[in-house]
């Protein structure tokens, strides 16, 4: 049987085909000692062609993928979804749909999977998500969903790129904010329609990653010069040798992990020396360094404390973030050396 093909009805099709997912099968393939059986879950899969191409190469290699989850799959669009991205035997028999974008859905199904995924794919989801502390929520969750030395593949528009755009074609990316993270604007799609983006700072991005205990396996720009002659602009960005995307890929190292905490705040307080004490409805009482505005956590509020060590600094890193609803606030600190 011949795969179906999916269809997205938008110009970026070309490129995912011809410039990101060759290099994102030969980033999966040269994984050192990839199992034969692999579970695979794509965040933001939208129409499922990233793990569709990774799935298909795979197999021709192969492999097997026994295990899928689409995160964020849009069934409404694409109503075969599941058929055109796991096709039949030796393609994936079991295929988790997650279409909610509920923050408090995709956690519960993330720790219900946790520990379960050997490569987790990010293809153009992270820049869609507006704040740090957001995106730095989904990069724990992925964190977790993956097996111990797991894979992240994270690919998003190249920041170079985005700026070409607000100096050469303003009509294409409408800047709507700047701010000490990137840039907030409104990408339009050659073929029609727009989506909200933050094209953030690279180093933000990766320290982000770092943070919640990834280490970095490999970097990488995206020249469109495969498709030089398909546009004008994909003409111009490689005569400049201005890179469309960019990929990163991070391997969860379970030796930078600390400890984790996660529960219902019941009541928090200051406690001495910069340090509050946080006491859960379960009658749990921690203590923690004085984030900020922890004066604004509420009773009832979901708190997550995640804390890494990082050896290229000798430093631990304490994430936090506070969930109240639909609204996620958080950040990083760098707490102290390694006790």
């Amino acid at each position: 049987m011949n795969p179906k093909e999916t269809k997205t009805g938008q110009s970026i099709d070309l490129v995912k085909t011809t410039v990101i997912n060759p290099v994102l099968v030969e980033r999966v393939l040269e994984i050192p000692n990839l199992e034969r059986v692999l579970s695979v879950i794509d965040i933001g899969s939208g129409d499922g062609t990233s793990s569709r191409a990774v799935i298909k190469a795979l197999s021709e290699k192969g492999y097997a993928v026994e295990n899928l989850a689409l995160v964020d799959a849009d069934t409404k669009i694409f109503p075969d979804l599941v058929e055109t991205t796991t096709f039949e035997p030796p393609y994936s028999l079991n295929t988790q749909v997650l279409e909610f974008r509920d923050r408090d859905i995709l956690s519960a199904f993330l720790e219900r999977f946790e520990g379960v995924y050997d490569i987790a794919i990010a293809q153009l989801v992270f820049q869609q998500i507006h704040t740090v502390p957001e995106a730095s929520y989904l990069m724990h969750s992925a964190y977790w969903a993956l097996k111990p030395a797991g894979e992240l593949l994270l690919v998003d528009l190249h920041p170079k790129y985005i700026q070409y755009l607000v100096d050469q074609a303003p009509a294409k990316f409408e800047v709507l904010q700047r701010d000490g993270d990137g840039l907030m604007g409104r990408y339009h799609f050659d073929s029609g329609g727009s989506v909200e983006i933050h094209s953030r700072v690279m180093a933000i991005q990766l320290a982000m990653l770092l943070g919640v205990g990834f280490d970095l396996v490999n970097a990488a720009s995206l020249s469109t010069d495969s498709i030089i002659d398909k546009k004008e602009r994909y003409h111009a960005l490689t005569q400049e040798k201005i890179p469309m995307f960019y990929m990163m890929q991070l391997r969860k190292n379970p030796a930078n992990f600390v400890s984790g905490t996660t529960g219902v705040v019941e009541a928090i307080k200051p406690h001495t020396h910069g340090w509050v004490s946080v006491t859960f409805a379960d009658g749990d009482e921690i203590m923690v360094p004085g984030f900020n505005n922890w004066e604004d956590v509420k009773k009832g509020s979901h708190l997550v404390l995640h804390e890494t060590y990082r050896p290229e600094v000798e430093k631990q890193i304490v994430n936090y973030w506070v969930i109240d609803g639909e609204k996620v606030t958080g950040g990083q600190l760098v707490a102290s050396q390694k006790q």
